[in-house]
């Protein structure tokens, strides 16, 4: 995790980004702890191990989502959390549920972030995905209840 820099991330984001649809996106502003999201997602030591070494990374994620926004594409944000949203919804819509949904969001933006295959890059998959569900953009964020 600590190899992770702005070109792998630029790697994992890059796609994803590019494909989001921005209308879908909305500002969400929450109080829950880190551990309270993993409860809530019902996510195991599994997923936990992999959130915990990607959060290393979050302020490296969230400076190249800034650079990128400011220097080439604004929106770019969005765009990457919109893309993720409908990928995590597309996960719960095939019966997936907690560290399969954390699996297959990290096996996504690894498999689009281009042709190589890399420990580094891998990393850098699982270190957007934890940002993402770090500020609430992926996964639930509240519990449900019946109306």
């Amino acid at each position: 995790m600590g190899a992770v820099g702005f070109e792998e991330l630029e790697s994992v984001c890059n796609y994803l980004s590019i494909n989001g649809d921005t209308d879908l996106a909305e500002e969400i502003a929450l109080d829950i702890s880190l551990e309270e999201k993993i409860e809530l997602n019902r996510l195991t030591d599994v997923s936990r191990e992999m959130i915990n070494a990607g959060i290393a990374k979050v302020l490296e994620v969230r400076s190249f989502i800034r650079f990128v926004e400011e220097t080439k594409h604004p929106g770019f944000g969005t765009k990457l959390a919109v893309k993720f949203k409908a990928e995590y919804y597309k996960a719960l819509g095939q019966g997936l549920e907690g560290d399969e949904i954390f699996s297959y969001l990290c096996g996504v933006a690894y498999e689009n972030s281009g042709p190589r295959d890399t420990p580094v890059l891998r990393a850098a998959a699982v270190a957007t995905v934890t940002y993402l569900f770090e500020i609430c953009e992926i996964f639930e964020h509240a519990e449900h209840t019946a109306a």
